[in-house]
């Protein structure tokens, strides 16, 4: 054999190189990852604390109001509904950041409904679902005043 034979075994054929960039890879895609949900709780944080402040003001104010008409409740529906939307995705993200060890049944029940977002989606749809029927109220006010 020649001593330049390029098929002969060697001590470093290149493969640990790309092990290790893939593996730098990797752990740049997993913290990218963790600051993404991190931002994402701090918007949540952000998105609760302002639909808070909101229900209260909305509350107040039909509290108030001395002609107690139903106005706002469909309002004030749409904004309970945002406020434990963004409350769950705390939740969910808080969840999914600290990697808990899930087992037993607990375990099942907290995968089934939190971490895979299924709290979130019926939040959600619940939100299209009312502003649909906010839309359709309003649209009966103009066309058909009293």
């Amino acid at each position: 054999m020649s001593g330049n034979d390029t098929t002969a075994f060697s001590g470093d054929n290149g493969s640990t190189q790309a092990t290790t960039l893939l593996e730098n890879g990797w752990l740049l895609a997993a913290t990218v990852e963790f600051c993404v949900q991190c931002v994402m709780i701090a918007t949540g944080l952000a998105g609760t604390a302002a639909n808070a402040v909101v229900l209260y003001a909305l509350i107040l104010h039909n509290s108030r109001e001395t002609k107690k008409r139903v106005i706002n409740w469909l309002v004030i529906n749409q904004n309970l509904l945002d406020l434990c939307c963004c409350a769950i995705l705390i939740i969910i993200l808080s969840l999914r950041v600290s990697n808990i060890y899930l087992t037993g049944a607990f375990g099942y029940v907290l995968c089934a409904i939190l971490l895979s977002g299924n709290a979130a989606y019926c939040l959600l749809n619940a939100s299209v679902v009312n502003l649909m029927t906010l839309t359709i109220e309003r649209y009966m006010k103009v066309v058909f005043p009293f």
